[in-house]
C-alpha cells in the first residue's frame, strides 16, 4: 500500500529531527573544555536569575561559587535531556519501519551514538570520554524512547475507545 504524502512528510521530519539532534550533540562535544564550561556557565547563570530568588542578591563571588556547585549536575542533565530527545525521535522513526523491538533498536542506536560521542570527546582539547556519561546518555535515550512508547500506547487505547463508540 503506497504511503500518503503526510506519512512521507512525517517520516522525513523524523529523519531530520534525528539527524539534527545528532548534529547538535556532535557540535556540543566539539567545544573545547573552556568553551564548554563557558556555555554551561551562561546557562546556569541565566536559569539561576529566574529560578533562584536570592541569586541576584549574591555577591559576584557567591554567584560564581553557586554556579560552580551546580555546574556538573546541569551538564549531566543536559546529556540526559538531549539523549532523551534522540531516544524519542528514534523510537518514532523506527516505528515507521518496524512493529516490534522498537525500544531496543532506539536505545541501542542511541547507546552506540553515545559511545562515539565520548570517543569523539577524547580528541577535543581538555575533554575526555567517560563511561559514566555513556550510561547517563543511554539512560536519557531509554527514558525518551519509553515516553514515546507510553504515549503511543495511550493514543492506541484512546483510538480504540473512540472506534468502539456507537
Amino acid at each position: 500500500m503506497p504511503r500518503s504524502r503526510v506519512s512521507i512528510a512525517v517520516t522525513i521530519l523524523l529523519w531530520l529531527l534525528v539527524l539534527a539532534t545528532m548534529a547538535q550533540i556532535f557540535r556540543f562535544s566539539s567545544e573545547d573544555a573552556k568553551k564548554s564550561t563557558e556555555t554551561s556557565g551562561k546557562v546556569v547563570r541565566t536559569v539561576a536569575e529566574v529560578v533562584v530568588p536570592s541569586y541576584k542578591k549574591m555577591t559576584p563571588k557567591e554567584q560564581d561559587s553557586f554556579v560552580e556547585s551546580v555546574m556538573n549536575t546541569v551538564r549531566k542533565a543536559a546529556h540526559f535531556t538531549i539523549f532523551a530527545c534522540l531516544g524519542l525521535w528514534l523510537w518514532l522513526l523506527i516505528s515507521r519501519y518496524r512493529k516490534n523491538y522498537i525500544l531496543p533498536f532506539a536505545v541501542g542506536i542511541s547507546a552506540l551514538y553515545a559511545c562515539t560521542d565520548e570517543l569523539h570527546q577524547t580528541f577535543v582539547s581538555g575533554r575526555s570520554g567517560r563511561i559514566k556519561d555513556v550510561l547517563i546518555d543511554t539512560s536519557g535515550a531509554f527514558t525518551g524512547a519509553l515516553a514515546a512508547l507510553i504515549l503511543f500506547l495511550i493514543w492506541q487505547k484512546l483510538k480504540n475507545k473512540v472506534a468502539k463508540r456507537p
